[in-house]
């Protein structure tokens, strides 16, 4: 994935400097995540070797709307990808009592739209094993 990250091209085919920083990860994966990218050490090895993955200085955000048990994302700052999120209406709130049922009833209304502008910045990898 970071080197996906590293031979990216626009739309002219010119190469992008873009770097990953956050991966977007099921909760199935969050343990997985926790060994990969907090060791020193190279995980699943008895070998000495250092994690190369450590200067790449790359966080995780567990996402639990993500379906896939084994597909998970990395994303870039905000400012190298270009995913929205707009809020079209506020949130507007009403409460009235019920003075037949002593209640309380409330009516909420919000609405809102997301998407992206281009795929550049954002990289979907589907793997069933992380190593």
């Amino acid at each position: 994935m970071v080197n996906m990250f590293e031979r990216l091209v626009d739309s002219q085919g010119l190469p992008i400097s873009v770097k990953p920083r956050y991966l977007i990860i099921p909760p199935e994966l969050k343990w997985i995540a926790r060994e990969i990218l907090g060791s020193p050490h190279k995980p699943y090895t008895a070998d000495n070797e250092i994690n190369a993955l450590i200067k790449e200085d790359l966080q995780y955000f567990v996402s639990h709307y993500l379906t896939s048990q084994s597909a998970w994302y990395a994303v870039t700052e905000k400012e190298g990808h270009w995913l929205k999120f707009l809020v079209r209406r506020e949130l507007d709130e009403d409460f009235s009592d019920d003075f037949d049922t002593f209640s309380i009833k409330q009516l909420s209304r919000m609405r809102f739209a997301f998407g992206a502008t281009t795929w550049i910045g954002i990289c979907h990898v589907q793997r069933s094993t992380w190593y």
